[in-house]
C-alpha cells in the first residue's frame, strides 16, 4: 500500500501517508559493496515501514472496544491482536511489556475481554508470550496484562529445566519429538500414531547447500545430479552431488547437535541447537513446542556468511506419505505444490532424476 524512502530522501510526508518513492541503486562493481549498499537501503526502508504500521496499528487499536465496550484508550496495559486471515485462530502472541511491567518482580496475570484469565509466559523479564484463541477472521481481540496477586507456580518435574541438554524425545499432549543428526530424527503425532517425516534419508528441517552457478535468487523447486541436465544443460538448475563445491548436508558435519532447552513453561518450551560451521556460513536450529497448541515452530539461523557464490540453502521437510498431492494454506486460498505454483509441473522421484521438487540425493 506503500513504498518507503531511501536514505537522504524526505522524510514522508505526513499528510500524504501513501507518498510512493523511488530507490535509484547503483549497483557496485564488488558484491561485498552490492551486500552493503542493499543491507542499508534494506534497513531504511524497514525502518519507515515499522514507523508507519506503529503508527497505523496504534489508531486502530485505540479504538477497539475492551470490557465491555470501553475504549482501550481508557484501559490500562491494553493488548489489541489482530486477525488478517479469512478464518478465526487460535496463534501465539509475543509483546514486549512496558517498563513498569518489565521491571515487575512479580509473576504476570493476562485476561481476556470477558474478564477469563489466559495462561502466559515471560520471557527473559522483557516480554510476555501466551495464546490468543478464536480471534475472529478479519476481526480483532482484546487482552489485558497486570500483576499477578499471587506468586508463579512451580513447572512440573517433568518439564524440562531451562540450561539442561535435550538429548531424549520430548512429548507434549500432541507430539513426540525426537533430536537427531543434523535436525530432527521424528515426529509422532500423538492423535493418530503416525510419523509425519520420512527420515530414514534426510532428516526433518535438516540443512543443505546446492552448487548453483546462474544468476538470480534460485526460487526454483527442481534439482539434479551433476552431469545431468535437461535439454543439453541446465547450469540454473541446482545440484546435489557432495563432489561439488556447493553440497553439503548438516547431518554429514555436525555429529550428533547438541541441544539444550533455552525456554520452559505453561505456554511452550524452546530448544536450541549448537552452531555448527559449514563452507559458508554458521548452522544452527531453534524448535519451539507449545504445550496447548497443535503448533511447532521451527527457526534456522544461518551467520557468518562468507560471501559464498554458487551457493543456494535449503531447509527439507520429508513428508512421510504415499499422496503424490501436497497442498497448504495461504491467506485466502489453498495452493497445490507443483500445480498452483510458478513452475507447473512435479514429478515424483527415481533416483538420479532431475526434475522433481522432492529428491533422494542420496
Amino acid at each position: 500500500p506503500y513504498s518507503m524512502p531511501c536514505r537522504g530522501a524526505q522524510e514522508v510526508n505526513k499528510s500524504r501517508p501513501y507518498t510512493p518513492f523511488l530507490c535509484n541503486l547503483v549497483r557496485p562493481q564488488t558484491p561485498g559493496k552490492a551486500d552493503a549498499v542493499y543491507t542499508t537501503k534494506y534497513e531504511h526502508a524497514a525502518g519507515a515501514a515499522d514507523r508507519l504500521m506503529a503508527a497505523a496499528q496504534q489508531w486502530i487499536a485505540e479504538a477497539v472496544g475492551h470490557d465491555g465496550g470501553k475504549s482501550s484508550s481508557n484501559v490500562s496495559n491494553v493488548l489489541v491482536v489482530f486477525n488478517q486471515l479469512s478464518w478465526a485462530r487460535d496463534d501465539p502472541v509475543t509483546v514486549l511489556l512496558p517498563p513498569s511491567l518489565a521491571q515487575s518482580e512479580r509473576s504476570l496475570m493476562v485476561k481476556d475481554s470477558a474478564g477469563a484469565a489466559v495462561s502466559s509466559q515471560r520471557i527473559n523479564r522483557t516480554a510476555l508470550v501466551f495464546i490468543a484463541r478464536a480471534v475472529p477472521s478479519l476481526g480483532y481481540a482484546s487482552f489485558t496484562v497486570d500483576e499477578a496477586l499471587s506468586v508463579g507456580q512451580q513447572l512440573p518435574p517433568s518439564m524440562p529445566r531451562v540450561g539442561a541438554p535435550w538429548a531424549q524425545p520430548f512429548e507434549n499432549q500432541y507430539y513426540i519429538i525426537s533430536p537427531g543428526k543434523g535436525g530432527l530424527s521424528q515426529i509422532v503425532d500423538k492423535a493418530t500414531g503416525t510419523e509425519i517425516f520420512d527420515t530414514s534419508k534426510l532428516l526433518a528441517g535438516e540443512w543443505m547447500s546446492l552448487a548453483y552457478t546462474a544468476t538470480g535468487s534460485s526460487e526454483t523447486r527442481t534439482y539434479r545430479h551433476a552431469g545431468t541436465a535437461a535439454g543439453g544443460g541446465d547450469s540454473g538448475t541446482p545440484t546435489f552431488d557432495e563432489a561439488t563445491m556447493g553440497m553439503q548436508r548438516l547431518g554429514n558435519l555436525s555429529g550428533w547437535l547438541k541441544w539444550s532447552c533455552i525456554e520452559s513453561g505453561d505456554v511452550r518450551v524452546v530448544f536450541r541447537s549448537s552452531p555448527v560451521t559449514t563452507r559458508c556460513s554458521t548452522v544452527s536450529y531453534e524448535l519451539t513446542v507449545y504445550m496447548a497448541l497443535k503448533r511447532i515452530d521451527y527457526t534456522v539461523h544461518l551467520t557468518d556468511w562468507q560471501d559464498c557464490f554458487g551457493v543456494t540453502n535449503r531447509l527439507v521437510f520429508p513428508i512421510h506419505t504415499a499422496e503424490r498431492n501436497v497442498s497448504y494454506a495461504t491467506n485466502f486460498a489453498g495452493a497445490t505444490v507443483g500445480v498452483d505454483e510458478v513452475e507447473d509441473e512435479s514429478r515424483w522421484v527415481t533416483p538420479g532424476s532431475f526434475d522433481t521438487w522432492l529428491v533422494d540425493p542420496a
